[in-house]
């Protein structure tokens, strides 16, 4: 028999565990939730976990952050065993563990006897000389019972106190269509069909990118135009930092700019798939990756062309992979 249970995965590294007891069970900071989740990340009701006839569905209710499974935003999904869902910045895997073999034993009731004797009334007559038996003796044959043979005690003529013993249960073994429930292996690519951003997408999503750029910008454009080059050099240089903390914010924390964002695609380092937005040092080899891959004429960004991942040099050096939000 399964349980099915929610694991929640803590900020130094362990999970805390949930049972799914209930026909939904919300999620959110609410104090009135199941799961109640103390992070501004999550909605007050955030999403809902709904038992219909033994299947489990995530419902999200209509949060602020959305909720992902498996990477990909969704409204609805039927959950399987070994899922792994956001909320916000909180990570959960769902799973259904097999109940431990020593948490349930069903009792098996047995004679207090030792053993079981039969008689067999011997004639007088038919006793074999030298036998050693005596006259009014009876010859007793024992037999010993099988081993966890059931006693019906409710059978005339079975008296004496019960014994419970525990039956032995053989482990469960594993599906073999589905992966152990358990946290997930962070050196584990997710499956990937249906992920990777198009190249058509990024180059869309840089172009904005570039359009925010020169929203940036455009004071400082302005100023020179006036002939004020004091107004132009301050407004060029504010324009400039603006653009560079666009870049490096968008990365850091949520793992997109807002180009990307638009197109519906960010960017996951490949050895924390789960953690949203880049660690500072990927943020750096990514930065030094574009400007590397900027200089040659920018040929080596057509890698994302030829790459089965969709990856270019910056990426490879950077150890991401830009996907789907």
């Amino acid at each position: 028999m399964t349980i099915p249970v929610v694991k929640r995965k803590m900020d130094g590294g362990g999970y805390k565990q949930y049972l799914l007891q209930k026909n939904v069970t919300t999620v959110g900071r609410s104090s009135t939730c199941d799961i109640v989740v103390n992070d501004t990340s999550l909605s007050r009701l955030h999403l809902r976990l709904e038992n219909r006839n033994d299947r489990y569905f995530l419902v999200d209710n209509n949060s602020s952050n959305g909720t992902y499974l498996n990477r990909r935003k969704v409204t609805e999904a039927l959950l399987k065993d070994g899922d792994s869902f956001m909320t916000g910045r909180i990570h959960f895997v769902f799973g259904q563990e097999s109940e431990k073999a020593g948490d349930k034993t069903q009792p098996l009731s047995l004679l207090d006897a030792p053993q079981v004797s039969s008689t067999v009334s011997v004639p007088l007559e038919e006793l074999p000389s030298g036998s050693g038996l005596q006259l009014g003796r009876q010859k007793k044959e024992e037999v010993p019972p099988p081993p966890f043979a059931p006693v019906d005690f409710d059978e005339p003529g079975h008296q004496g106190a019960r014994e419970t013993v525990p039956i032995p249960r053989a482990p469960i073994p594993p599906r073999s269509d589905a992966p152990a429930f358990g946290p997930p292996d962070a050196t584990v690519d997710l499956p990937m069909a249906g992920m990777v951003a198009s190249p058509a997408r990024r180059l869309i999503a840089v172009i904005l990118d570039g359009g925010v750029g020169v929203a940036l910008a455009l004071p400082g454009i302005l100023m020179g135009i006036l002939g004020n080059p004091t107004l132009y050099m301050l407004f060029s240089l504010l324009g400039a930092l603006a653009a560079f903390l666009h870049l490096v914010i968008g990365w850091l924390k949520f793992g997109k700019t807002l180009g990307k964002h638009l197109m519906g695609i960010q960017i996951i380092e490949i050895a924390a798939p789960d953690q949203q937005g880049l660690r500072p040092k990927a943020l750096v080899l990514r930065i030094i990756g574009s400007v590397v891959c900027a200089v040659p004429l920018f040929l080596p960004f057509l890698a994302i062309l030829a790459d089965s991942e969709g990856r270019g040099i910056h990426d490879k050096i950077a150890g991401t992979r830009v996907v789907a939000s």
